[in-house]
C-alpha cells in the first residue's frame, strides 16, 4: 500500500512543482548552488563557475558541465565531498554529479537547464536517450520545530525517455568518508541499518572529538546516506571503484559492508545505494529520492548566567530518542518533504514576484543560504528553554564567531519572514548573557564565542552604538512580528540600560567607533541615526509594557535627537536633492547608503520625517543612474575599493516608494549574483571595482537580509505580555537620563556649547510646529493598514494571532490566551500529526508562555540588571526634561548668539581634513 501512497504524492508532488516552475524560479546561473545546505555543517555546493551554459552546441561533449565536478564543503575549493551520481542506461552508464574515475571513462550528462527556488535547486540534463530531473531540496519548515532542526536535505532523480523508445534505466548515488571531517587523515568507521521501511549508511570518525571542528567541518558530527525501502534497492560500503564498477556493470549493488577503520582518503570508501527503475518511457518517473543528513550531540556548549557550561541538546531530541529514529522519520518524510518545500516555495516567490521577478531571484539563492547558518537547541533540563545560534558562515577569521551581532541583524528579516518566533530563540542567549553577571559593560556585547562554544566573549568592543542599536532594533522587531513580549518583559531593565548608552553616545557618536562594517568615521550619520532608533524602539518597548513615564521620555528624547541630526546630516546644496552626508561637517558631495533608516521603516517608529525620505529617494535615483554597477556603502575618493553590501543594498530599497529606485537597486546585486565567474557563493561583501570578487564572508547567512522588502508586510501582532506576579517594569524614576549632562558631552563632541544648546532649543520648537505631537506620531494608530503578505487563506503566516490595525498590549499569560494558543507564529499552519508524534507538551510548536523566558526565583519584569562597575564607560547620571532646564537653556543661548551665528554660516563648509579634491 505505501508504493500507492507514494505515487499519489508523486502526482500531488508533480503538479504543485509545475505550478511553482510556471509562476518562476530562479533564472540566475550563480557560480555556485546549493545542494545539501541545512545547517552550519551540512553545507554542500556545487561550483558551476564558468560553465558554458547558452553555447552553439550545447551538447558538445567535449565541454565541461556543471555535473561532472565534485561538491564542495561551503565553496571551498579544497574540501572535496564526495558525492557521485551515475545512471546505467541501456547498459551504457553516466555520470550525472562528480567526477568519478572509475569506472573507466564515464559518459557524461549533459546539463540543459538549471533553475532555483527558495527550497530547492532543479538541474535538467541529458544521458543519451533519456532526460534527467535531479532537484536537491533542503527544507525550510516554518511550522515545525522539531523538522526545522532536524539537519536533512534530499536529492531526487526522474528520468523519461527522449526518443520514443523504453529503456532499461538504473540509478545510483554515494557519498564518501570526505563528508565526516576537515582533517582527511583522520579514521572513519561505519554501518549499514536495514529495517522494513528504509536503509542508510552511517559513517563517524573512529575518535570524534565533541564541538570541536577542523578546517570548519565538525568533528563530532554523525552523517547518514540513506532512503526507503523498495522494489530494486540494493546498498554496499566499499572502495570508490568496487562500488561503482559493480552498478555499471551489472546495474546493483551487492548489499555488503567492507569492515573499518580506515583513513578517509586512503582508500576512499563510499557509501553507495542504487535502485532500478526497470523500464523507462515518455512520461517521468516516480522520484527516486536520497536523503543525506548530519547530526550531532550535543549541539552548542552554552555559558549560563549561573556560571557553568552546558551542552544544550539539539531541538529535535524532544520528538526522537535515538539517532536512528530521528534518521528514520526524516527517510520517512521524504515526499511530504517535498510536498511542503513546494507549498512554501509558491509562497514565497508569489510575494517576491510582487517586488520584481529579479528580486524574487534573489530570494530564492538567499532563503536557504540564510537559514543553514543557524542551530536549533533545548536545555537537557528543560524542554521549554528553546535557543537557536548562528554560526558566522564565511567569515576570514579563524574563530568563527557565535551569534555575531550584526550578522543577526542583517538576517534578522529573513527569520521574522520565515517564523517570527525563530527571531526571539536566536536573541534569547544574547540577551540572557548581557542580562548576567559575566557581562560587566553597559553596551550589548558582539557575539557569544566562538563556534560552537557559545561560552560568550566578554571582551570590550568598540562597536557599541553599532550592536546596542542593533538588539534593541531587533528585540522590538520580534516582539512586532510575534506577538510574543516575553523577551521585552523579561529584560526590560537591560534594554533599558542600553537606551540609556544611546542617548548618552548616539549624538554624537564617539570618534573611535565602528559600524557593522569595520568602518569608523566621526560623527558618522549612518550610525547615529541607528542609535536615535534604537532609543525611540526603548520608547515603544516602554509603551507596549504600559510605563507611559519612559515612553514619553525615550521618545522625547529620539524625537530632540533626529531633528539636530537633520540639521546637520542632510546636505544643503541645491544643486542635487538632499540627501545624507557620509558624516556631519562633510561637504555637500559626500554621501552614504543609508541603510539604517530601514529599521525606521521596520519598526514604524515615524522618527523621519516624509520629506527625509523623499529627498534621498531623488537622491539616490541620480546616483543609480550614474553608477549602473551598484552603489558602494559610502562615498570615500581615498578608497582603493568600492565596497558594496548586499544586505544594505536591500535594506536602503525597502525605504524607497518609487519602484523605478528600487529596481535600480536590486539590479546591480542580481547582476553580480547572476555572473558566471565570480567563483564564490553569494557574498554579503563585494567590491564593485571588481564584481568578480568577494571581499569576505562567503556563505554568510547575513544574505538573509535580502528579506528587507519583504519584513515590511508581515501583519502587526497583538503583543502577549506575560503575567509577572503583579510586579511590573521598573519605575520610570529608576533610570533617566541627565538632559544636561547630555547636552554637555553633545556640546564637547561637536563644536562647543553655543550651537547644540541652540539646536535643541530651536528644533524642538520646529519640530512641534511642523509635525505636531512627534510622540503620537510615533504609537502604531487606529487605522493603520496592514499589507498583505499571503493572498489565499490556505497560506496565511501567523496564524494564531488574530490581527487588528492596532497592536492590542496585554498582560495576560499566553497560556491563558485563547488567541495566542500554544503554536509559534509561522508561515503556513502546523502540519497533521505525523508518525514521530510529539510528547503531550508540544515540542514541535512550542509555546510562547513565560516559563520559556524566566526562572522560578526571579520575576522576569522585576530583574536588575547585575552591576556595571567594571564598565568601561559610565552611564550619565539621570534626571527628566523639564521645562525648567529648557528657560535655562534659552538664557544661555541668549548670551551665545552672536558666536553661534557666525559659526551657523560657516557649519556646512567641511575642515580640511574633510575637503574631496
Amino acid at each position: 500500500m505505501w508504493h500507492e501512497g507514494r505515487l499519489v504524492i508523486f502526482f500531488v508532488l508533480t503538479w504543485v512543482q509545475a505550478i511553482v516552475l510556471a509562476q518562476g524560479s530562479s533564472s540566475l546561473f550563480t557560480s555556485y548552488v546549493p545542494l545539501a545546505v541545512r545547517s552550519p555543517y551540512l553545507s554542500a555546493w556545487l561550483n558551476t563557475t564558468n560553465i558554458p551554459f547558452n553555447t552553439t552546441n550545447p551538447f558538445d561533449p567535449n565541454i565541461e558541465r556543471a555535473p561532472s565536478r565534485w561538491p564542495l564543503f561551503y565553496g571551498n575549493a579544497n574540501q572535496i565531498l564526495g558525492w557521485a551520481g551515475l545512471i546505467r542506461v541501456d547498459n551504457v552508464t553516466f555520470k550525472f554529479l562528480g567526477n568519478p574515475g572509475a569506472p573507466g571513462n564515464l559518459n557524461r550528462s549533459i546539463l540543459t537547464d538549471l533553475k532555483l527556488t527558495p527550497t530547492r535547486t532543479i538541474l535538467n540534463a541529458t544521458a543519451g536517450p533519456v532526460d534527467l530531473q535531479i532537484t536537491w531540496l533542503s527544507p525550510i519548515e516554518p511550522s515545525d520545530l522539531v523538522a526545522q532542526s532536524l539537519p536533512f536535505s534530499y536529492m531526487s532523480v526522474q528520468v523519461k525517455s527522449n526518443d520514443g523508445q523504453s529503456h532499461s534505466v538504473q540509478v545510483y548515488s554515494d557519498i564518501s568518508a570526505e563528508w565526516s571531517s576537515g582533517d582527511r587523515k583522520q579514521a572513519v568507521n561505519w554501518d549499514v541499518i536495514t529495517t522494513d521501511q528504509v536503509v542508510f549508511h552511517e559513517q563517524m570518525l573512529q575518535v570524534p572529538q565533541a564541538l570541536s571542528e577542523t578546517a570548519s567541518q565538525a568533528l563530532d558530527a554523525t552523517t547518514y546516506w540513506g532512503m526507503q525501502q523498495g522494489t530494486g534497492v540494493t546498498y554496499m560500503a566499499d572502495t570508490d571503484s568496487n562500488c561503482r564498477n559493480l552498478f555499471a556493470n551489472q546495474g546493483s549493488l551487492a548489499n555488503t559492508v567492507s569492515s573499518g577503520p580506515l583513513p578517509i582518503n586512503n582508500p576512499f570508501t563510499v557509501y553507495a545505494i542504487s535502485k532500478s527503475l526497470g523500464s523507462v518511457g515518455s512520461d517521468l518517473t516516480a522520484p527516486v529520492i536520497w536523503g543525506v543528513g548530519m547530526l550531532r550531540d550535543p549541539a552548542v556548549a552554552y555559558l549560563t548566567p549561573g556560571g557553568t557550561v552546558e551542552n544544550r541538546d539539539p531541538y529535535w531530541k524532544t520528538a526522537h530518542s535515538t539517532l536512528h529514529d530521528a534518521v528514520t522519520s526524516a527517510l520517512l518524510d521524504t515526499s511530504n518533504a517535498f510536498d511542503r518545500s513546494s507549498r512554501l516555495d509558491a509562497s514565497i516567490l508569489q510575494n517576491a514576484a510582487k517586488v520584481s521577478s529579479n528580486y524574487a531571484d534573489l530570494v530564492s539563492v538567499a532563503a536557504r543560504q540564510a537559514m543553514a547558518g543557524i542551530e536549533t537547541t533545548v536545555s537537557p533540563s528543560n524542554a521549554s528553554d528553546i535557543m537557536m545560534f548562528m554560526k558566522d558562515i564565511g567569515a576570514s577569521s579563524s574563530n568563527v564567531r557565535v551569534s555575531p551581532v550584526e550578522v543577526l541583524y542583517s538576517s534578522f528579516p529573513s527569520f521574522l519572514f520565515v517564523n517570527a518566533s525563530y527571531g526571539g530563540y536566536l536573541l534569547k542567549p544574547l540577551l540572557e548573557l548581557s542580562n548576567s553577571s559575566h557581562w560587566t559593560f553597559d553596551y550589548a556585547p558582539q557575539d557569544l564565542g566562538t563556534y560552537p562554544n557559545a561560552t560568550g566573549n566578554l571582551e570590550a568592543h568598540n562597536e557599541e552604538v553599532e550592536q546596542t542599536g542593533n538588539m534593541l532594533i531587533m528585540t522590538l522587531a520580534h516582539a512586532r512580528a510575534s506577538g510574543d513580549g516575553s523577551l521585552i518583559s523579561e529584560y526590560y531593565n537591560l534594554l533599558k540600560g542600553w537606551g540609556d548608552y544611546l542617548v548618552a553616545n548616539s549624538f554624537p557618536v564617539p570618534s573611535n567607533q565602528l559600524n557593522a562594517d569595520q568602518q569608523s568615521k566621526a560623527n558618522s550619520t549612518n550610525l547615529a541615526i541607528k542609535g536615535m532608533i534604537g532609543i525611540q524602539a526603548l520608547s515603544q518597548i516602554s509603551q507596549i509594557l504600559n510605563n507611559q513615564a519612559d515612553f514619553e521620555h525615550y521618545s522625547t528624547i529620539a524625537t530632540t535627537y533626529v531633528n539636530m541630526w537633520r540639521s546637520l546630516a542632510l546636505s544643503t546644496d541645491t544643486s542635487t536633492p538632499q540627501h545624507v552626508l557620509s558624516n556631519y561637517g562633510a561637504s555637500s558631495s559626500s554621501w552614504v547608503l543609508p541603510y539604517n533608516l530601514f529599521a525606521d521603516k521596520w519598526l514604524q517608529t515615524n522618527l523621519i520625517p516624509d520629506t527625509v525620505y523623499s529627498n534621498e529617494e531623488a537622491f539616490l535615483k541620480t546616483l543609480t543612474s550614474s553608477n549602473i554597477d551598484g552603489l558602494s556603502i559610502v562615498n570615500d575618493p581615498t578608497s582603493p575599493s568600492r565596497p558594496g553590501n548586499t544586505a544594505w543594498t536591500l535594506f536602503t530599497a525597502a525605504t524607497v516608494n518609487d519602484t523605478s529606485v528600487r529596481d535600480s537597486l536590486i539590479l546591480p546585486i542580481w547582476n553580480h549574483v547572476s555572473q558566471n565567474n565570480s567563483g564564490t557563493i553569494f557574498p554579503t561583501n563585494f567590491d564593485l571595482n571588481n564584481q568578480g570578487s568577494a571581499n569576505g564572508n562567503n556563505a554568510s547567512p547575513g544574505v538573509g537580509g535580502i528579506f528587507a522588502p519583504l519584513a515590511l508586510t508581515i501583519p502587526k501582532a497583538n503583543i502577549i505580555v506575560p503575567a509577572t506576579s503583579g510586579k511590573s517594569a521598573s519605575s520610570p524614576s529608576e533610570k533617566k537620563t541627565n538632559v544636561g549632562a547630555i547636552v554637555g558631552g553633545v556640546i564637547a563632541g561637536i563644536v562647543g556649547l553655543g550651537i547644540l544648546i541652540f539646536l535643541v532649543i530651536f528644533f524642538w520648537r520646529r519640530s512641534r510646529e511642523e509635525q505636531g505631537d512627534t510622540i503620537e506620531k510615533a504609537i502604531i494608530q487606529p487605522g493603520d493598514t496592514v499589507p498583505e503578505v499571503f493572498p489565499y487563506n490556505s497560506v496565511t503566516p501567523h496564524e494564531q494571532l488574530p490581527q487588528a490595525s492596532q497592536p492590542t498590549f496585554s498582560t495576560q499569560s499566553p497560556a491563558d490566551s485563547n488567541e495566542l494558543g500554544s503554536t509559534p507564529v509561522g508561515m503556513f499552519p502546523s502540519s497533521k500529526a505525523r508518525s514521530r508524534a510529539l510528547p503531550p507538551t508540544p515540542r514541535s510548536t512550542p509555546p510562547m508562555s513565560s516559563s520559556a523566558y524566566s526562572t522560578s526565583d526571579q520575576t522576569a519584569s522585576s530583574r536588575e540588571p547585575p552591576s556595571r562597575a567594571t564598565s568601561s564607560r559610565s552611564r550619565a547620571p539621570t534626571s527628566p526634561i523639564s521645562s525648567h532646564e529648557v528657560q535655562g537653556l534659552r538664557v544661555e543661548v541668549e548670551n551665545l548668539r552672536r558666536v553661534m551665528q557666525s559659526f551657523q554660516n560657516d557649519r556646512f563648509d567641511p575642515p580640511p581634513e574633510y575637503g574631496h579634491e
